[in-house]
Order: structure tokens, then sequence, then C-alpha cells
């Protein structure tokens, strides 16, 4: 009586594909143990990435939902990361999708490039590389879309945002949009990180909801 929820067996775990797969099916047959009617949640290697997913084998257990993490294009969604050793810090107004001959980029290009800012801009250029259509979001989650197709398992995307202090709104909400598009298009369920801090749902100005960020997780389709 009172069992119930989920229990998600490991955040993030970050060691070789071959050694995570023993340890998660010994944890799920632990806490399955003590827990018979939880749904367990599970997610692969190297940050629960979707390209991660397929090195990953369903476990037995059939109460089980898997769970990516998706922040990509990470040049995008961490710009003026928070730690000023992170060359994402140098990163700001960066629009999305990222189109090299986008005048926003060009401008944080030149400005980059006159500053010396080596690695920042190994970093854009990076990112002008992957991201410059506009459903990149989709294509990025496609060896997940393959893999549910392979094992029939449901997936949701249980983490996914926007530092929100240097992002440009519309950009921001656009990508936003993007993954739960992706997500639904799928049949994913997906969870927001987080409420009210720097990737939140909060209005940094007001403390209050930010309406703009809800229509953009929760539009009619």
């Amino acid at each position: 009586p009172g069992e119930g929820g989920l229990a998600e067996l490991l955040n993030e775990p970050d060691i070789p594909p071959d050694r995570w797969q023993r340890e998660a099916e010994q944890l799920a047959a632990f806490v399955r143990g003590q827990l018979p009617q939880t749904t367990l949640i599970v997610g692969p290697t190297y940050w629960q990435r979707a390209d991660s997913l397929p090195q990953f084998r369903p476990l037995a257990d059939r109460n089980v939902v898997y769970a990516l993490h998706f922040y990509d294009p990470m040049v995008f969604t961490h710009q003026g990361h928070w730690d000023p050793a992170n060359p994402l810090s140098g990163i700001h107004d960066l629009p999305f999708p990222i189109g090299a001959d986008d005048p926003a980029v060009r401008r944080l290009r030149a400005e980059l490039t006159a500053n010396g800012d080596a690695e920042a801009l190994q970093e854009l250029d990076r990112g002008i590389g992957q991201a410059g259509s506009p459903n990149y979001v989709a294509r990025q989650l496609v060896p997940a879309v393959a893999w549910q197709e392979r094992y029939a398992r449901p997936l949701i995307i249980n983490e996914f945002g926007v530092f929100k202090q240097s992002a440009p709104r519309d950009s921001r909400l656009r990508w936003l949009e993007s993954v739960v598009d992706s997500a639904e298009a799928s049949c994913w369920g997906w969870t927001y990180w987080e409420l009210d801090q720097g990737f939140g749902l909060t209005d940094s100005r007001t403390g209050r909801l930010d309406a703009g960020v809800i229509d953009a997780l929760m539009h009619p389709r």
C-alpha cells in the first residue's frame, strides 16, 4: 500500500556503455525487489543523449520508461554559461537556428575573433556546422526514434531547456517548441528542466510563470 510513482536509477551515468548495461540491470533488479509496482526510469550513458541510446539494450523488466536528456546544440542552450571558465560563458545573443549568414551570428563571430576568444569561437563554429536548419532537433533525435522502433519501449525526454540569461527570447521559445513537437510526434513524454532558476519556467523580472514559455511548451497542435 502506498507504493507508486517513479524511481530513476541514476541521473546521467558517465561510464562506458558495457559497464552501465551490467550495472543498470543489477540496480534495476535490486530496486524492483524493494518496489515491485513502481515504474523505473533509466537512460543511457554519456549524459543520456539520444545518440547514446542505441548502445543500451532494454531491461528484461517491462515496467520501465527510458529517459533521454536533450540540450543540443549546447552552444545555444548553454550560452552565457554560469561558469566563467567555460568557453560558452563568452557566447551571448546567439539565435536558433544558427545560420552562418545570420547578422547576429556574424556579429558574435566578429566579436569573439576580435577578443581572441579561440575556444568560444571553436564552439560557435561547431554549432554553425551542426545546427543551421529548422529541423535540427528532429534530426538529433533520429537514433532514439530508430531504437524505439526496434524495441517498442516507452521513451521520455525528462530534461531539456535553455539557459535564459543570454539566449534571445524568440529563439529560446522556438527551440523549446521544436523539442516538444519532436517528442510528441513520436508519442514520447517530456518534462522540462526546471522551475525557477537559470533554465526555469519563471520570468526572472517578476518571479511569475513566463506565459511565453508555457505557450511554447503547451501550444495547441
